[in-house]
Formats: structure tokens, C-alpha cells, sequence
């Protein structure tokens, strides 16, 4: 069963991105990491972020971190020419013989016909979406843990601001996978659903991209609304961190510098802006960015 939740404050001596102070303990319901564990991140772009910085703050600790996540371009169930998200899943299962698994993912919708309105045509899609949860999520609960790991989904809520539809329909099939998670959690316990990115916001009208701090703002995310910066993704791994390893500080000298500060993610141009879109400094008023 779900130990508890337990409320902590921000670990970076800033305020909390939102009042979202809820995080779970997991010493109860997962394995116990050591030096020798391995921990192995699976999933989105998202999580490709996440997954190389929380290598370096981790790994100092012994902890073995394998970052398979992938900016993907199919959900799990899809069978398509360029692969399986099931099959990627089991290989990287059998061969990193993980003790925890840390993952986010989208799942196939059924073919649904979806016309209409652009509100009907939405509703329809949750539907499938809704449909694609039940039918997927414990299938791929299984794949992760069949060699005995623990399973962690890193729930990240998509902010209703994004610019264009595309990931407007991000954010509408990203809910539906974390409340089918959230309930799965509840009822089975065979999955555990992570806060800790709770910190760059939970009410999806109202997600901000920068937050104030000291001096002045960080950003938190680029304005696709989904993927994180530089800050966003500090405070997210030293709440994960703290909740799945506490120790860690205790060899991560470094942190939170490092090479995942300047990844290709945080310093490639965007479009359709066609420019760095994350800024790593203290700015003294948020950037608005518009679509072109």
C-alpha cells in the first residue's frame, strides 16, 4: 500500500513553483537503492531530460542511472516501421536488470473516429485516450517490473498555455495516462505515482513558464508548455532525488552544476520560434514568447 504522503519544502531555498508541498515517501513500497542499484528511465523527451540529470546527481552515490527515454513519436501500444514502445521497454528491462524504473508515457488510442466540433472532436479523443489507459497500463506495469524492479511514474502535468494544437493534444492524452496512474497506484499498488514534478504547477490554466525568485525570475519551462528548463528541471530531480535515494546529497558535490545543464534539449534552437528558447540565468522580467 502507498505509504503516506509527507510534506516537504523546496530543497533549493527557493518558493515552490506552486503550492503543490505534497510529495510520497517511497521507503515503504520500493527497494531499497544502495551503492550497486540501478535505476533506469524509460519514456518521453521529458523524461530524457530528467533522466541525465538525475545521472549526475545520483551516480556519485554508486547508484547506476541508464537514461533510455526518447523523444518519442509513437505511444505505447503502437506497432508501427520504426518500433514498439513494448518491445523497447522489455529489452531495456532484460538488459539493465534494473532495481527501479522511473518512466512517462503516452498510450495508443484505439481507432476512434473522431469528427465533429473541435470540442466533440477533443471529448472523442479523451475517450480513446480513457480507453487506451485502461486496456495498456497494466500490461506495460508488468513489462517494467518482470525482473522484479520497482515502477515509478513521474507525473507531469502539459500547461494548457501551449501555442499550437499539437500540444494542446499533448496536455489532453498526458492527463488521462497520469489520472489512469494516479487511480492504478491507489487500487493495485503496483505502480508509484511521483509528485515531484508537482512543483512547476499543477493548475493547467494557470502553469507558468518563469517563476519569481530572488533577484528576480527563472524560467521553469519553454513555451511549448511541456518540455522543462534548466530550473524546472533542478527542482524536479532534487524533490525525485530526495524521495527515492535521501542520501544523495551527501556525494553530489557538484550539484547542481554539470554538463546536463548545457544538453542539446535546453540549447538547440526551437521552432517555430528558431531560437534558444531556455535561459539558465536569473532574468529581471519574465520573456514572452509568441508564435510567429
Amino acid at each position: 500500500m502507498l505509504a503516506a504522503l509527507a510534506s516537504c519544502s523546496n530543497s533549493s531555498g527557493t518558493k515552490d513553483a506552486t503550492n503543490a508541498a505534497e510529495t510520497p515517501k517511497y521507503s515503504e513500497v520500493i527497494k531499497d537503492l544502495t551503492s550497486g542499484s540501478t535505476v533506469l528511465v524509460v519514456g518521453t523527451s521529458v523524461m530524457q531530460q530528467f533522466g541525465e540529470a538525475l545521472k549526475e546527481a545520483l551516480e556519485p552515490s554508486g547508484i547506476s542511472v541508464i537514461n533510455e527515454a526518447r523523444p518519442m513519436t509513437y505511444a505505447y501500444g503502437d506497432e508501427t516501421p520504426i518500433g514498439s514502445l513494448k518491445t523497447d521497454f522489455q529489452k531495456h528491462v532484460d538488459s539493465s536488470k534494473p532495481d527501479l524504473v522511473l518512466v512517462q508515457a503516452t498510450f495508443a488510442i484505439p481507432v476512434f473516429n473522431c469528427s465533429g466540433t473541435p470540442e466533440e472532436t477533443a471529448f472523442c479523443r479523451k475517450e480513446g485516450s480513457t480507453k487506451a489507459a485502461s486496456m495498456l497500463l497494466p500490461d506495460m506495469i508488468d513489462v517494467l517490473s518482470s525482473t522484479g524492479a520497482s515502477v515509478v511514474w513521474v507525473s507531469f502535468p502539459a500547461t494548457l498555455q501551449g501555442l499550437n494544437k499539437a500540444n494542446l493534444e499533448t496536455s489532453l492524452v498526458l492527463d488521462v495516462a497520469n489520472d489512469a496512474v494516479l487511480r492504478r497506484s491507489v487500487s493495485d499498488g503496483d505502480i508509484i505515482y511521483s509528485r515531484a514534478a508537482d512543483l512547476l504547477g499543477t493548475d493547467k490554466e494557470n502553469i507558468k513558464l518563469f517563476t519569481k525568485v530572488d533577484g528576480g525570475y527563472r524560467q521553469l519551462r519553454g513555451p511549448d508548455g511541456i518540455h522543462t528548463c534548466q530550473y524546472g528541471t533542478q527542482l524536479v530531480i532534487e524533490r525525485l532525488a530526495d524521495d527515492i535515494y535521501p542520501a544523495w546529497r551527501e556525494k553530489a558535490s557538484l550539484w547542481p552544476d554539470g554538463p546536463w545543464r548545457r544538453g542539446e534539449s535546453y540549447t538547440m534552437s526551437r521552432h517555430p520560434w528558431n531560437k534558444v528558447v531556455c535561459s539558465d540565468e536569473v532574468v529581471p522580467e519574465p520573456v514572452i514568447y509568441k508564435a510567429p
